[in-house]
């Protein structure tokens, strides 16, 4: 049904979603070739590089789609959760411009890429020289005041 209207069918798998009865089902779903990916979440802030890490390679395990990620920011480890991820394998990577999201925010989108092109040598081919005009205009459109340090 998806395919037919052209949606792209992702279903989130949070890290205690694991034993659950709707991971399975998503995992069923994903092997009967259901869904385009698979979106591992973060959205309580809480995982470690190390977490990630583990977590990509236990779902690569089970299933062979492509992966997304969504992290926050809430202890300031949502960059390296993705640079982890990416360094795993996942293909996909949810960041917001400037960071803006719930709470602490969600992965800076600038800091994210800097990252994989500066530690990874990863270039995704997005031109960085105009991420200072999207986020003054990102910021100023959503009424969003960042701090200047």
């Amino acid at each position: 049904m998806a395919a037919r209207v052209r949606c792209h069918v992702r279903p989130a798998r949070a890290p205690g979603m694991l034993a659950r009865a709707r991971w399975a089902k998503r995992v069923w779903l994903a092997r009967k070739g259901a869904v385009d990916s698979i979106g591992l979440v973060d959205t309580f802030g809480v995982l470690s590089p190390h977490a990630v890490s583990f977590f990509v390679r236990k779902t690569r395990e089970r299933i062979d789609v492509p992966l997304e990620t969504h992290f926050h920011m809430d202890f300031g480890m949502g960059v390296a959760n993705t640079a982890m991820a990416v360094a795993e394998g996942v293909e996909i990577i949810q960041t917001t411009v400037t960071g803006l999201g719930e709470r602490a925010g969600n992965t800076p989108m600038e800091e994210t890429l800097l990252a994989l092109l500066t530690m990874y040598g990863i270039d995704t081919g997005i031109k960085t020289e105009h991420f200072l005009d999207i986020s003054r205009t990102v910021l100023e459109r959503g009424g969003v005041a960042q701090p200047s340090n």
